[in-house]
């Protein structure tokens, strides 16, 4: 038995200590060996190669980090290579120097208008997100209430951000479908999932600081009527540190729909991303998703 084969046999074992493998796994640091073996290390050995493997190293994640203070120039350099593989230099770079759990990525459109009737609720998403903040805005074309701004038309579009040192995609830019814009939060005590369909940053006049918290517009799933996870036949009744929820299939909550939470909110206040299932066998069919935050089974 080869070393991988016998480290396989203990991932169940794992995964009851830390959760899905995608909490633990090790890809970037696998990544990172490949990056450092391919440098150029001038032909050094005998105690030099470290050396010059780690200089090439910091040299390229300073520039990353260079590149990303600047906005125009990190949008000429977002362009130039595939948005959502930026490398892993620039990933370890991310990690690196991020001050909290969120950390914007590259823009997809910079101060784009979103006035079109498309953008109809993401407006009043924004709108009710500074209203509930104490802040004072109404629509463009609404009714000013008293000592109330009209809500500015500009935003930064963001291709992903990173929540936690994992990244999420909006599905409007995301190429992947939805798998990286799957997302879960508490609200009232209630466990809800949703898509991001925007990340984005918003100015607005008379707001202190408002363009440097980073928002998502999300559509919510909408519950089943009848959950399966009430039989005990269900595979997953007996696991519920999992976090299993079923939802409607394909059907998702109106605008700014009561019961749901609000459609727009700060990414910092996500709980973690979910991964989705069909369940084929239930009639009509029926998405399952479970979450990817860390869980131990008893």
């Amino acid at each position: 038995m080869k070393p991988n084969h016998h480290w396989s046999v203990h991932v169940p074992e794992q995964i009851l200590d830390y959760g899905p493998l995608y909490g633990f796994w090790a890809f970037l640091p696998e990544r990172l060996n490949k990056v450092l073996k391919n440098l150029n290390t001038n032909g050094w050995g005998g105690g030099q190669l470290e050396v010059s493997m780690m200089r090439e190293f910091h040299r390229a994640v300073q520039l990353e980090g260079m590149v990303s203070e600047h906005a125009f120039i990190q949008l000429l350099f977002g362009e130039s290579r595939d948005r959502e593989a930026l490398g892993t230099v620039q990933d370890a770079a991310n990690h690196a120097r991020a001050p909290s759990r969120v950390l914007a990525g590259t823009f997809a459109e910079k101060s784009a208008r979103f006035d079109e009737p498309k953008h109809d609720a993401m407006r009043l998403g924004i709108v009710n997100y500074y209203n509930q903040h104490g802040a004072k805005v109404h629509l463009p074309l609404g009714i000013p209430g008293a000592n109330t701004e009209a809500l500015d038309s500009f935003v930064d579009f963001y291709d992903y951000a990173l929540l936690d040192g994992r990244r999420l995609t909006s599905t409007n830019y995301s190429r992947r479908g939805a798998a990286s814009s799957l997302i879960q939060v508490h609200s009232n005590g209630e466990p809800h999932a949703g898509e991001i369909r925007h990340l984005f940053r918003h100015r607005q006049q008379g707001i202190l600081d408002s363009e440097k918290t980073v928002l998502a517009f999300i559509e919510w799933l909408v519950p089943t009527l009848d959950t399966p996870m009430e039989n005990n036949d269900f595979p997953w009744h007996d696991f519920p540190e999992l976090g299993v929820e079923t939802w409607a299939r394909g059907q998702y909550a109106a605008p700014n729909e009561a019961g749901f939470p609000p459609q727009v909110l700060p990414l910092a206040d996500i709980q973690c991303q979910v991964a989705r299932g069909v369940v084929g066998y239930c009639i009509p069919p029926i998405w399952i998703t479970t979450t990817m935050d860390r869980v131990r089974l008893k």
